[in-house]
């Protein structure tokens, strides 16, 4: 597989996607523990996609693909491995070239990266504790990003429907459960990275406002797995340190979660958008719906910890 992938000629988007699409049904096969000793060669985007505007197209099926494997092998990579992949997938969640649901499939594979962060923090507990603060900047990051840009965005565009008697799509209204990483086809990847194309007021026209509700859950989740994965990893306590450094959060780590309440407070109004007009009126009340009272939920189990 990886001697097809390497002698793909560079313009032949075609031969690479089916190559992609015939890994992918590999891999979800008992078969993809013979790749464990190669995955760290796929995590090269070259040799995974290669070069060239055409094959742009294909990074969606690309990184899907490869995060179905790296999803179920994760347990049986080294440290080394499992960097390369943060690596690859943090760059990801803040790439707007891709579509909201990459990136929040992004996001999932590296909050389900954590559990292998906090073995490996047995054998080497500084590199591992680098990582972890790494995926908690890279969450806290994505959030500034929703707060500061995108929901600006979002918002005007409601607003401006709502002054000129538009409805919003019914697609919006209806909250978009998580899936798994498998659980994006084919045809799903490329028709929302054909959307992820658009920029400035096409950006806007093409949003959907579930999907970004997903991300901001994603994110969520995922802030409070990483926090988990500081309170049990064994870096925590060392009897060589003194008692002045035993403290799990240092002022580099607190200055993180600061951010984080600033910006992900500001990010969760996605879920004031889109309420449905006639209970507002009827009750004089905006209900709160099951799965923002599970984000504010799980929000305050991260400051309380």
């Amino acid at each position: 597989m990886l001697n097809l992938m390497r002698n793909c000629p560079k313009e032949a988007a075609h031969l690479r996607k089916e190559l992609l699409i015939a890994a992918r049904h590999i891999f979800a096969t008992d078969l993809r523990q013979k790749f464990i000793p190669s995955i760290e060669n796929l995590f090269d985007e070259d040799l995974l996609i290669g070069k060239g505007v055409t094959l742009d197209s294909i990074r969606p099926l690309a990184y899907s693909t490869l995060a179905d494997l790296a999803h179920h092998v994760r347990q049986n990579l080294s440290l080394d491995v499992l960097i390369k992949a943060v690596n690859l997938f943090s760059k990801n969640v803040h790439d707007e070239t891709l579509a909201v649901g990459i990136q929040t499939m992004s996001c999932k594979l590296l909050l389900n990266l954590v559990d292998c962060l906090r073995h490996h923090s047995e054998i080497d507990p500084q590199r591992s504790r680098a990582i972890l603060l790494k995926l908690l900047k890279v969450f806290v990051k994505r959030f500034e990003t929703i707060a500061t840009t995108q929901l600006p965005l979002i918002l005007q565009k409601c607003k401006g429907q709502s002054n000129s008697g538009a409805t919003a799509s019914s697609t919006s209204n209806v909250p978009m459960p998580l899936s798994n990483i498998s659980d994006l086809n084919n045809d799903l990847i490329l028709n929302e990275q054909a959307r992820s194309t658009a920029t400035g007021s096409q950006w806007v026209n093409s949003i959907n406002v579930a999907e970004f509700r997903s991300l901001v859950k994603t994110l969520v989740g995922g802030v409070k797995t990483i926090t988990w994965g500081f309170f049990n990893s064994k870096f925590q306590i060392s009897d060589t340190m003194p008692t002045n450094h035993e403290k799990i959060f240092g002022p580099e780590i607190l200055c993180v979660y600061i951010e984080l309440v600033q910006y992900a407070m500001e990010a969760l109004d996605i879920y004031t958008i889109n309420v449905n007009p006639i209970q507002q009126r009827t009750s004089g009340l905006i209900s709160r719906s099951k799965e923002e009272k599970e984000v504010l939920e799980h929000f305050s189990g991260i400051v309380s910890e």
